[in-house]
């Protein structure tokens, strides 16, 4: 049953990863006349970086099934927790600076 759980949150992640690298940016509606080349690039950037990221998290969390190793998983949880907040914190910056 834990292992169950475990596959399906990695795959949260790793589809949560897919769509931030394929869609993030675009979910997010862009003033053009306040957001520059420049930063259009950056926020790309930071959603595929992110996106691989989460992917990269996810795939971390299905190799632990196979090990059975409760403390790796531990590890990627706390990882995938921290990213997430950190992705949050950033990207309430970027739209702080974007509207003004």
């Amino acid at each position: 049953m834990a292992e169950l759980l475990i596959a399906l949150f990695s795959l949260l992640l790793v589809l949560t990863g897919l769509f931030m690298t394929m869609k993030g940016p675009t979910v997010f509606v862009l003033d053009p006349d306040r957001v520059t080349e420049q930063q259009r690039h950056q926020i790309w950037l930071f959603f595929r970086n992110g996106g691989a990221l989460y992917m990269l998290i996810g795939f971390l969390c299905l190799v632990t099934v196979f090990f059975k190793s409760t403390l790796l998983y531990v590890f990627a949880v706390l990882i995938a927790s921290g990213y997430t907040a950190l992705f949050s914190i950033r990207l309430a910056g970027m739209m702080k600076d974007q509207n003004g």
